[in-house]
């Protein structure tokens, strides 16, 4: 019988030699933040994009622990 570990390391699908590391939404950044304080969901960003709206949702729920880090705001309440 093969173990657990060794079925996972048979199974796993890494991104490859030839893919560049993080998501092809990233350039994008600027441009979703903008539609994001415009009011659009992600659906409507996803089809702006060209993507799905699984990955814009992904993305966002990354971005913005990315985006928390970058502009501490100390306990205070937002403005």
């Amino acid at each position: 019988m093969e173990s657990a570990a060794l079925r996972r390391a048979r199974t796993h699908r890494s991104r490859g030699p030839g893919r560049p590391p993080g998501s092809r939404l990233d350039k994008h950044e600027d441009e979703i933040r903008q539609l994001l304080g415009m009011g659009l969901s992600r659906k409507q960003i996803a089809e702006r994009l060209g993507c799905s709206e699984a990955l814009v949702g992904m993305w966002i729920k990354k971005a913005r622990k990315r985006w928390s880090l970058e502009r501490p705001n100390f306990g205070l309440v937002k403005p």
